[in-house]
């Protein structure tokens, strides 16, 4: 097993430490968006959407922090993950995936302390 490196896990805690960062990083993840479309996408949960406020905030911090870029397609501004981040994202939504299909029963993990 590898050595895990405490500034990767910074990294990674920093990428999911607002609200709405981790859906906005799956979505991009999926490939780049304009503006519009992903204010249309991002959503909790529970069905509430994020305001185009808080979504300019969350997509300008990502963008100083070197996770996402805009760029132009064409004649559209789109936003899209660095590849780094494209890869950190693929990344954890693979262990978000085998934590859904893996309880703590099926898993063999012991809940005690």
């Amino acid at each position: 097993m590898s050595t895990v490196q405490p500034h990767g896990l910074q990294e990674v805690a920093e990428m999911l430490r607002h609200r709405w960062d981790p859906l906005i990083l799956a979505l991009l993840g999926q490939g780049p968006l304009r503006y519009r479309d992903l204010s249309g996408q991002v959503r909790q949960p529970s069905g509430e959407m994020i305001s185009n406020g808080v979504l300019s905030e969350a997509l300008d911090r990502m963008g100083r922090k070197g996770f996402v870029v805009k760029t132009m397609k064409g004649d559209r501004t789109v936003y899209q993950l660095t590849p780094m981040t494209a890869w950190m994202v693929h990344e954890l939504c693979r262990i978000a995936e085998a934590a859904c299909r893996c309880t703590a029963s099926d898993c063999g993990v012991s809940r005690s302390s």
